[in-house]
């Protein structure tokens, strides 16, 4: 199977598990410092060294918010998420099938790598005010799942120059003025800063430039774990807020503000 035959078949098994979106970038130097830390090698044994080639980024539409349910019952070591419980299956169908295939491959960890990062390395998006990666078809409304792999594949590419989301939101925009958190209370200074960078801003194209929303993630978690909607037993939704406040991918999605 020739590089773009297998490009092909990623797409259509990623289809097949139900995942709407699937980029690839290849690993070098950069990506494996600043976005997948140490966490780059399929195998890091001394006798089977073997580091990736490229990873593989999956991502499924949160088509509604139920899909985003946490259930932590008390018997069970971590907490499961729907949608992240079928990402982390589609990934290792993908995995496996690429190492039967003679392309050793591994799924990825939250703590090894950042998916949003390698998201927009892999042309998916860009990272928005809201401090999430947000899409053309779907906006912020994905979840993300990684794998890294030997398989020779055509990178993605970061197609998305002339895609710039946040450029007609006011300021500040609603993602930022409805967050009960409090987790952008940086976001004048940042946007001063950036104004004062605004010519260097306007030589880069839209993916590049950082929105530098003053996100503080410990607000956002402490506000989150104080605020659990309860949906079940033992099953909550975090807040929402800033996702629910952008306006891109609601037509795909058919949702309603």
């Amino acid at each position: 199977m020739d590089t773009n035959d297998l490009n092909q078949w990623l797409q259509d098994e990623a289809t097949r598990l139900n995942c709407n979106l699937i980029g690839f970038a290849e690993l070098n130097s950069v990506t494996q410092k600043e976005i997948l830390y140490s966490d780059y090698y399929i195998d890091d044994s001394p006798e089977n060294y073997l580091p990736a080639n490229y990873v593989i980024v999956l991502a499924m539409a949160l088509e509604d918010p139920i899909q985003d349910c946490w259930t932590q019952s008390p018997s069970w070591f971590k907490g499961k998420n729907y949608i992240d419980e079928a990402l982390a299956h589609a990934a290792t169908v993908i995995a496996f099938e690429l190492s039967k295939q003679g392309f050793p491959s591994r799924t990825l960890v939250y703590d090894g790598a950042y998916l949003k990062n390698l998201a927009v390395q892999a042309g998916l998006g860009i990272i928005g005010r809201n401090n999430l990666l947000i899409t053309p078809n779907y906006g912020p409304h994905v979840r993300l799942r990684g794998l890294i792999t030997q398989a020779p594949l055509t990178p993605s590419g970061i197609a998305l120059e002339q895609f710039d989301p946040c450029a007609e939101c006011p300021d500040p925009p609603p993602c930022i003025e409805d967050c009960p958190a409090g987790a952008f209370q940086k976001y004048a200074q940042t946007r001063e800063l950036q104004e004062e960078l605004g010519d260097l801003k306007k030589t880069l194209p839209p993916y590049k430039r950082a929105p530098r929303s003053g996100y503080s993630k410990a607000a956002c978690r402490n506000y989150s774990m104080g605020h659990l909607k309860e949906i079940g037993p033992y099953t909550y939704l975090w807040c929402r807020a800033c996702e629910e406040a952008c306006p891109i991918g609601n037509n795909a999605l058919h949702l309603e503000k």
